[in-house]
This record gives C-alpha cells, structure tokens and sequence, in this order.
C-alpha cells in the first residue's frame, strides 16, 4: 500500500508546482522550468526503473514461494497417505493379536 502512496507523490509533485505562481512567461524562467522539469523527469524515471527492478525481484521471490507450496503440498500429501498405512497396518496387527 506504501508503494502506490509513494508513486502517487512523486506523480503530484511532478505536475503541481508549489510556491510558483503564473506570470508572463520569460526566456529565462522557461529555461528553469525545463530544467526543472527534466530533472523531475529524471528522477521520476530512476524511481520507475528502481520499482521495476523491485517488481522483478519480487516476482521471481513469489514465483519461488509458489514452487515451494507445491512440493509442500505434494510432501503433505504424501505423508496423511503414510500416516493412515500405518495405522491400517497396526490395527491389523492388533486385531490379530486378539485372535
């Protein structure tokens, strides 16, 4: 949730300018604006490409928990078959003890 908040700042603060206000637009100031714009721009695209490379990696960590939880599964599984011979086998030894 954090991670969404935080892209939502970024994205508002590239597109509202706090503290500036409209005026005749000069060479000059055009000039600071594209700059600052770019910079903005810049630094708007690092955090894209870190959040990329946060998403990848996340990708494959669940991509790896998903492998997992199917040898788990398998593993489970196969142990209740275990479990349940095992007591098929000593209930039949029991049984014929009573006899």
């Amino acid at each position: 949730m954090e991670f969404g908040r935080h892209i939502g700042l970024k994205i508002r603060s590239f597109f509202k300018r706090e503290g500036s206000t409209p005026s005749a637009p000069t060479k000059e100031s055009s000039t600071n604006k594209e700059k600052e714009d770019m910079s903005t721009i810049k630094q708007v695209n690092q955090e894209v490409d870190n959040l990329k490379a946060t998403v990848g990696s996340m990708s494959g960590r669940i991509s790896r928990l998903v492998d997992e939880l199917h040898v788990l599964r398998g593993e489970i599984k196969k142990f209740k078959s275990d479990v349940a011979q095992d007591i098929t086998t000593l209930e039949n030894m029991h049984n014929q003890k009573r006899k």
